[in-house]
């Protein structure tokens, strides 16, 4: 699913050649990818003027398309004197690589118990 994404997404950076004689010479893709780069913040601004303008929310996605780095962390006491800490709880990083299309890189949250009998520690689901 995420390959499919990635590849679907690096579409975006210009035409396929449909035969041999549509060959784009190494030159001129080195420079459209060059510029892909080089346009990208004006892309998402363009992007992002299209939608409507409110904020994220802090502890939710939004259904608006946003370049932004998530990151929570979390810490819970549970019974018996244990605790728990969270880190990033699944949040990551979310960028907007061409028009209409948002790419979220999510990593599993780190759990760490801390505590009598505690030996759980590790990436959750």
């Amino acid at each position: 699913m995420i390959i499919a994404g990635t590849l679907f997404a690096f579409s975006a950076f210009g035409p396929v050649p449909a035969c041999a004689d549509d060959r784009v010479p190494p030159e001129t893709v080195g420079a459209d990818l060059g510029d892909y780069f080089a346009n990208w913040f004006a892309r998402v601004d363009q992007t992002q003027a299209a939608q409507p303008h409110w904020k994220a929310p802090l502890t939710t996605i939004t259904p608006l398309l946003t370049e932004l780095l998530r990151y929570d962390q979390n810490w819970q006491s549970l019974p018996g004197g244990t605790s728990l800490q969270t880190f990033d709880s699944g949040k990551g990083l979310e960028l907007i690589p061409a028009e209409r299309i948002q790419l979220i890189f999510g990593l599993s949250p780190y759990e760490e118990r801390r505590g009598p009998n505690a030996n759980a520690n590790g990436f959750g689901d």
